[in-house]
């Protein structure tokens, strides 16, 4: 099965994806967004590609499966409250859970599996926002290039 799509074919769909689920929260990639936290509009999401990782090669490195990885970091303001159960941890919580349904198991053309769950680094705060990590991945297969005749 030769699949001539990429993970760059991937992302402005998974984006795509994104917006449509969450139509009222600003979704960019997370190269497009200020690097001036304080200039995100919050709520948002961004996405970020992780890169990939090697599956499998065949004999002869003729093909191989990647595995290619995203985070879509559910930013808000970091909430104050003491309760767990607290307003801004109730929509950002809403927010991630909203964020995964939406890419688990989507089905992009011309990939050969759907969308699935990855492991996500830990929330981190910055500047005075929550960056709330979801991940993502997506297999894909390489093909090489028959060698031009002599």
């Amino acid at each position: 099965m030769s699949i001539t799509r990429t993970w760059l074919d991937a992302e402005p769909l998974l984006l795509q994806r994104l917006r449509q689920a969450l139509p009222e929260v600003v979704v960019m990639l997370e190269v497009d967004a200020s690097s001036n936290t304080g200039e995100l509009p919050v709520p948002c999401v961004l996405l970020r590609y992780t890169g990939y990782r090697t599956l499998s090669v065949q004999p002869r490195g003729q093909a191989a499966k990647l595995s290619a990885g995203w985070q879509a970091l559910v930013v808000d303001r970091l909430g104050t409250e003491r309760d767990p159960s607290g307003p801004a941890r109730a929509r950002i919580a809403d927010l991630c859970a909203r964020t995964l349904a939406a890419l688990i198991g989507l089905r992009l053309p011309g990939f050969p599996e759907p969308v699935a769950l990855a492991e996500a680094s830990g929330s981190f705060i910055e500047g005075g926002l929550l960056f709330h990590p979801c991940a993502c991945s997506l297999d894909l297969v390489v093909v090489a290039q028959a060698a031009a005749p002599a």
